[in-house]
């Protein structure tokens, strides 16, 4: 069954819906708009603007789309109203002053409406109200982009003016386009930055705070502030370490994962690479490692393809694999020699170098661009003046490798109990009881740690001397003869405490009635088997290492000592080897002398204290802690004075 569709009817019904829309008619409707108008003189109607309770947008839309078509459901009258109200008007005019508005705005506030809650916070109370009025113009041009009302020419004016928000720009996509930025890292940047020229500015300067960090700490503490931030996004492809070579970031990559793996994360981050760190660390490894070895290095780093590398190694089993990374390749690599030749291809990035670095290449690893040959020279001396350290802090901050052990076994066995460097050893060891509680180490190795540690500078007793104060046993533990017992009892001695109370030297001892030399002699054996020494004089423990330190010291800083290049940080010197006297002997006990009221001196000892013959107990332990402050102090400062002397010869070899 069919029916005919009266066209004219259709159309006049419709017509007369849109202008009953609500339940008002077209005149009401005006009449809202006059309203709005007159309370609102700066705005304008847009599709969803509401007033008292109507969405007058919508009526707007209709009304005016009638009256341009001349549809009908109008009065005479309420087009003369609509004209006069300039509501008929073509849009064009207005958006274009709307456009003025924003990039005027916009040209003062850089990408204001990528990030405006953030800006607005940021303004005083004058520029708000400036704000807010702009913010509705931007509103009103968001609106038509959506529905496709703006056109090509506006849009892209808007896009090219620095506005932010929907007017990204068309650089942000060509960057993303370029280095294969995902839609997610790319709005990341643009709502945290508003635009990519922002974030460039914005990681060059968190680049420069990496350069001027003192130590790894303080970079771990930068980082932290910005791990929520696209700045530490490693899904972007950011250059976090500065290269001269021909931009092979899959090796830049390997080496540095090769780098942090075996010496630490702190050599892994924010370095500058000479462009022959790949053939020098090749060479290394070559040198170095059995064929087995390099090949896991260049496979586990992919260094090597997989049909590079041999069956035999290509089929070892995980646990094998890692066994031997971390028994044999790091052990070998991390060497001293190594490290330092190693190191003298890497530098640490200056502020000078980071800033001058993105004058000339992008904050975007970019394997197309390249350095020229006179920017690459002049970048490789900047970095130069830096250099890295590769010197530890102290010996505590000593890698375990150094103390060169001399099986894998023995390697393993400390490893495997935790200790990585030479200070995790001694904050476990105190004695050599200590030693050979630890997991996989024998008698044997205990012997050979011990040698090792003397060997710097270190010396592990083979039981821990304890503290006086804390000796509170009866004095029966000590398996005295009869005859020292009842001595000890006579003079009202029972405990090892009361003995100590009583005697800090074997003449304090003699002075106890009845007590003679043989029966001394027997109490200062069984309280040494105790971990407790009585000296035949009381100084004679501090004389004792006084003078075989200040031996040491005296040695350093002679005439020879002085002449040479770290001479100036001594703090005394001698004209001559005999000094004033007649044998080195004497002119030994003159600097002795010497050397002692430094060490007094710089420890802020008081005058009436430094009288050796009137020195108590506690006076003498003061004397032996500052003293070996105060060599260890100078050891350190000595070395590291030598090691950048050696540093500078290098430097100056190899600009010669």
């Amino acid at each position: 069954m069919s029916r005919e569709i009266n066209i004219d009817n259709y159309k006049s019904n419709n017509v007369q819906k849109l202008s009953n829309y609500s339940g008002l008619t077209v005149s009401e409707k005006i009449d809202l708009f006059e309203r709005y108008l007159k309370e609102n003189p700066n705005e304008t109607i847009h599709y969803n603007t509401i007033f008292e309770g109507y969405n007058i947008g919508t009526f707007f839309i209709y009304i005016r789309y009638l009256m341009r078509n001349d549809l009908g459901g109008y009065s005479p009258e309420d087009l003369k109203r609509m004209e006069k109200l300039g509501l008929l008007e073509k849009a064009q005019g207005k958006v274009y002053e709307k456009v003025k508005n924003v990039k005027k705005f916009c040209k003062k506030y850089p990408y204001a409406f990528s990030n405006a809650h953030k800006l607005y916070q940021s303004l005083d109370e004058k520029e708000k109200i400036e704000f807010e009025r702009v913010l509705k113009d931007y509103g009103y041009l968001r609106e038509r982009k959506s529905r496709g009302k703006l056109s090509k020419k506006i849009e892209e004016e808007l896009n090219n003016s620095q506005i932010g928000g929907v007017f990204k720009g068309a650089e942000i996509e060509e960057v993303c386009k370029e280095y294969g930025i995902k839609n997610k890292e790319k709005n990341q940047i643009l709502k945290e930055f508003g635009s990519i020229e922002n974030f460039r500015k914005a990681y060059i300067e968190y680049m420069v705070k990496m350069a001027n960090a003192k130590d790894y700490t303080e970079i771990e503490r930068i980082r932290g502030e910005n791990k929520e931030s696209a700045i530490e996004n490693q899904q972007i492809p950011l250059v976090r370490n500065y290269y001269f070579g021909n931009q092979d970031l899959e090796k830049q990559r390997s080496i540095l994962n090769i780098i942090s793996y075996i010496y630490g994360e702190e050599y892994g981050y924010n370095m500058v690479m000479d462009s022959e760190i790949y053939v020098i660390l090749e060479r290394l490894l070559k040198e170095n490692l059995t064929d087995k070895e390099r090949q896991l290095v260049e496979l586990r780093f992919r260094l090597k393809k997989e049909d590079e590398i041999s069956k035999n190694v290509m089929e070892m089993s995980r646990p094998r694999v890692y066994r031997v990374m971390r028994d044999q390749v790091i052990r070998k690599m991390r060497r001293k020699e190594i490290r330092e030749i190693l190191f003298s291809y890497i530098y640490r990035p200056s502020e000078e170098f980071v800033r001058v670095y993105f004058s000339k290449m992008d904050i975007f690893e970019n394997v197309r661009k390249q350095l020229s040959n006179k920017d690459r020279e002049e970048l490789v001396n900047m970095a130069e003046r830096v250099g890295i350290e590769t010197q530890e802090d102290s010996i505590e901050g000593m890698p375990i490798e150094d103390l060169d052990l001399s099986t894998s076994q023995l390697y393993r066995a400390m490893k495997y109990n935790g200790i990585n460097t030479v200070g995790d050893l001694l904050k476990r060891v105190k004695c050599k009881k200590d030693l050979l509680t630890l997991a996989y180490v024998s008698d044997k190795d205990a012997e050979e740690i011990i040698k090792k540690l003397a060997e710097i500078g270190i010396t592990i007793y083979n039981e821990v001397k304890k503290e006086r104060n804390m000796v509170g046993i009866d004095i029966k533990t000590l398996n005295l003869s009869p005859r020292a017992y009842m001595v000890l009892a006579r003079n009202e001695i029972h405990t090892v405490e009361q003995l100590l109370n009583r005697i800090k030297s074997k003449e304090d001892l003699l002075q106890i009635r009845w007590l003679g030399e043989g029966t001394a002699n027997e109490i200062i054996e069984k309280l040494a088997e105790n971990g407790i020494t009585i000296y035949k004089d009381e100084n004679e423990e501090a004389i004792k290492i006084a003078l075989s330190k200040l031996r040491i010291q005296q040695e350093k800083a002679g005439i020879v000592e002085y002449q040479g290049p770290l001479g100036h940080y001594f703090d005394k010197h001698y004209p001559d080897h005999y000094h004033h006297n007649v044998s080195y002997e004497q002119a030994e006990i003159e600097m002795l002398k010497d050397a002692l009221l430094i060490c007094l001196k710089n420890g802020k000892v008081k005058k009436e204290e430094m009288n050796i013959k009137t020195l108590d107990s506690k006076t003498t332990l003061k004397i032996l802690q500052m003293l070996n402050e105060e060599i260890k102090i100078n050891d350190r400062r000595i070395a590291q004075k030598t090691e950048e002397y050696e540093k500078l010869l290098k430097i100056q070899k190899k600009t010669s």
